[in-house]
């Protein structure tokens, strides 16, 4: 994801991914919209060296594991480490202030 730059010599700025895998919705790729970023696609080209490299890339190999899953399957992925996280003991959470934190005040 690129955003114009403030110094003008400096045209674009490289941020990070603007979306994750096939999780095109989020509240995070909207506030990135919404504060001025823009999805560039750059096209990438892979060239096998080998044999193997050639047997790879005729595979899929060379796409992101996330890509293979169905975005639905994902979703429910996601909802279920939702549960699992906010279903832990409260001992194995990471502490939210310091008033929580072992010794805190």
């Amino acid at each position: 994801m690129h955003i114009p730059s403030m110094d003008p010599a400096i045209p674009y700025l490289w941020y990070a991914n603007i979306s994750y895998g096939k999780k095109q919705d989020s509240s995070l790729a909207e506030f990135k919209r919404h504060n001025g970023f823009e999805k560039i696609e750059i096209p990438r080209f892979y060239v096998p060296l080998a044999v193997a490299g050639r047997i790879a890339l005729q595979l899929g190999l060379h796409h992101e594991f996330v890509d293979w899953i169905p975005e639905p399957v994902a979703a429910q992925f996601r909802k279920v480490r939702s549960l699992w996280y906010a279903n832990r003991p409260l001992a194995e959470r990471a502490p939210s202030n310091y008033s929580d934190a072992p010794g805190g005040r």
